[in-house]
């Protein structure tokens, strides 16, 4: 085992002490501690050449309440360390431990506004995810009145240009079945409309117990498929008894058309006007 000291961070990197891997399944994350207060921390090692200091210190300086905490970036050699909030489960365990249905958590409707919410922070500061999906929304654990939260992980921080676009010419890499059709075209400019399509997909998982709107949930390979020939969303009228005002927003979310697709603050409003 081996023990990693840095100014901010305190980390024993062992396999046997993995929490959970991210992006592309080649960033470990390790239980550590913030030095100076003892505080425990999700400490992800990450090859700089993957994700460089510049955009660590981005991701720091970003401060939601349903976005995960960075509390500290070091530097040591080829890795950057990143101290984060050490949340409980991925949104995925909770549906599957049916945390809603037992409170556990807060309600569907609260993920929803709670992870819009995220995104729109996001998007105003300039900042497109470029990887929504259940595995990278995070529950984390109860505060001292009881309460948890919904914050959204793994943020590639395709970043803010300058001028007046909004998009990145560096291509994000996400997970296969939430990603929009345009993805897989090559030197593309990634905007927020990719966000939206993720998002859409997701707001249908939450709402209906697990499934996807272009497939099994199971299957991923095969959603990715039928979004990459065209196939349209299968939303059924019947999933959305109790927020039927829903499957036309969402439906407009997961369009294969990213100019059809609405901004997200078109989709906070919408969700806000249902929900409450």
């Amino acid at each position: 085992m081996q023990e990693i000291k840095l100014c901010e961070i305190s980390v024993k990197v062992d396999d046997s002490l993995l929490i959970g891997k991210g992006i592309l399944k080649r960033t470990p994350v390790y239980h550590g501690k913030l030095t100076k207060t003892g505080q425990h921390v999700a400490v992800k090692k990450m090859f700089s050449g993957i994700f460089d200091y510049k955009k660590a210190l981005d991701l720091k300086a970003l401060k939601h309440p349903n976005i995960i905490r960075c509390f500290a970036v070091e530097e040591k050699g080829d890795f950057l360390y990143l101290a984060l909030e050490l949340c409980d489960k991925t949104l995925v365990d909770s549906i599957e431990k049916g945390d809603f249905l037992n409170k556990v958590v807060p309600s569907r409707q609260d993920c929803l506004l709670q992870v819009t919410e995220a995104v729109e922070y996001l998007h105003n500061k300039r900042v497109c995810h470029g990887d929504i999906k259940p595995a990278n929304i995070l529950v984390t654990f109860a505060d001292g009145a009881g309460i948890r939260r919904f914050v959204l992980a793994d943020i590639n921080i395709s970043k803010k240009e300058p001028d007046k676009t909004f998009s990145s010419k560096n291509r994000v890499i996400g997970d296969i079945g939430w990603l929009p059709k345009e993805s897989y075209q090559p030197y593309l400019e990634v905007d927020p409309s990719w966000d939206i399509f993720s998002l859409g997909c997701v707001f249908y998982y939450v709402l209906v117990n697990m499934k996807h709107p272009f497939g099994d949930a199971n299957n991923l390979e095969e959603c990715q498929k039928n979004i990459q020939c065209g196939k349209v969303a299968v939303l059924k009228a019947e999933d959305f008894v109790k927020f039927s005002n829903l499957k036309s927003l969402i439906s407009s979310m997961v369009d294969h058309s990213p100019d059809k697709r609405p901004c997200i603050g078109k989709v906070h409003e919408i969700i806000m006007r249902v929900f409450t």
